[in-house]
Parts: C-alpha cells; sequence; structure tokens
C-alpha cells in the first residue's frame, strides 16, 4: 500500500506548520537560555577576578591595604546579588571569608567560608574546601572556641592527600594537648601510626605519645 505523502502534508499542513513554528520557538529559547547563562557566568567569573585581584593586592608592599579589602568586599556581595547561583558565586563565599579573616571579624569570616562547604563539603583537587576549613580553623582559634576548631580539622581529614591529612590530624593532636585532653590526642598519634602511608617519621609521633603518657 503506497503512502500518500503530498496528500498527507495537504490535510495536515496546518498542524504541520504549527509544530514547526514550535520546534523554532523551543530551539532559539534553549541557544537563548544557554546564551544567557554563558554570558551571566562570564560576568561573574570577571566581577570576582577583580574582587580576588583586590584580596591578592593586600599582600603587596606597594599598593596593600585594607582599603583594598573592604573594596572587595563591596564587589564580591555586588557578585552575590546579581549572579546568584553561579559557580562564581559560591566561590566568592570563599573570598568574603577570606577578606573578614583579614579584617579579623572572625564570626563573618566563618558564616562565609561555611557557606562555601556546604556547597563543597568534601576536599578535593577541583575545590578550595581544605582551604576553607583551614580558615575556618584558624578564626575559632583566633576566638578561643579549640573544640570547634577540632571538628572542621576532623573535616580536612577527609581529603585524599596524605600529606595534608597528617597535617590535620598533627594540628588536632597539638590542640587536645594544648587544652589538657592528653588522651585524645594520643588516641590521633596512634590513628596516625595505623597508616604506613601517613607519615615517614613514625620514631616523632613515637615520642608525642609518650610525652602525652606522662601528662
Amino acid at each position: 500500500m503506497a503512502i500518500d505523502i503530498e496528500g498527507f502534508f495537504k490535510k495536515n499542513k496546518k498542524l504541520i506548520i504549527i509544530c514547526c513554528i514550535g520546534f523554532i520557538i523551543i530551539a532559539g529559547g534553549i541557544i537563548g537560555y544557554k546564551y544567557y547563562t554563558g554570558y551571566r557566568d562570564g560576568r561573574a567569573y570577571a566581577l570576582l577576578g577583580k574582587g580576588v585581584r583586590l584580596y591578592i593586592a593586600v599582600g603587596d608592599s606597594k599598593t596593600g591595604n585594607l582599603k583594598n579589602v573592604k573594596k572587595s568586599i563591596i564587589m564580591l556581595h555586588q557578585l552575590k546579588t546579581k549572579y546568584k547561583g553561579t559557580k562564581a558565586e559560591i566561590i566568592a563565599n570563599f573570598y568574603l571569608g577570606s577578606d573578614y579573616l583579614l579584617l579579623r571579624k572572625y564570626k563573618k569570616a566563618i558564616i562565609y567560608f561555611k557557606k562555601y562547604t556546604l556547597r563543597e563539603p568534601i576536599p578535593h583537587k577541583n575545590n578550595i574546601s581544605y582551604l576553607a576549613y583551614s580558615n575556618i580553623v584558624t578564626a575559632e582559634l583566633y576566638q578561643k572556641n579549640d573544640l570547634k576548631a577540632v571538628s572542621y580539622l576532623k573535616k580536612m581529614t577527609k581529603i585524599n592527600d596524605v600529606k595534608l591529612k597528617e597535617y590535620a590530624m598533627l594540628e588536632e593532636a597539638s590542640i587536645y594537648t594544648m587544652i589538657g585532653k592528653p588522651k585524645e590526642a594520643i588516641a590521633v598519634y596512634k590513628k596516625m601510626l595505623e597508616n604506613d602511608a601517613m607519615t615517614k617519621n613514625r620514631g616523632h609521633i613515637e615520642n608525642l605519645i609518650q610525652l602525652n603518657s606522662k601528662r
């Protein structure tokens, strides 16, 4: 049985035209959305770059001053308002935390570092969560919140990097020693010794265990 293609098109001409128009509208919408998203991401990253450069400039002996930090904060807040939901907006939380840390506004710094780690909770080579946790630890220690600092050092040990994990565990144990909790410090050191790749200087760890045993 032959199919009458010409007859089919004549009979369904309006439906076919409507479908074609609909397809064009949908395709145009997708292309337009992708263009808008790309444009938005580009603008967000440009603003992030400016904010980060102002933050970095603080370490430059020629241009470094706290005015740059405050300008950076203003710029990064603008980014968060205008480009909410972009990857740049997520990263902006880390640099806002860093800015507030330089200003010694520790509570505000922690708020923004936490906003970053909420989106990137596991330290990985493709994010800066390890640095965010490390900065939270610094801010908590400045506020004498030693046990809170320890809780974030524990999160830092989730990273898949032996050297960084070793650093975090050594810091955790040293805080326990500092605040008079030698048993907790010993437990951390013993856990380190269970991992052959954790430290090449096992004698040093064993000495730390002995020192804490005498406390």
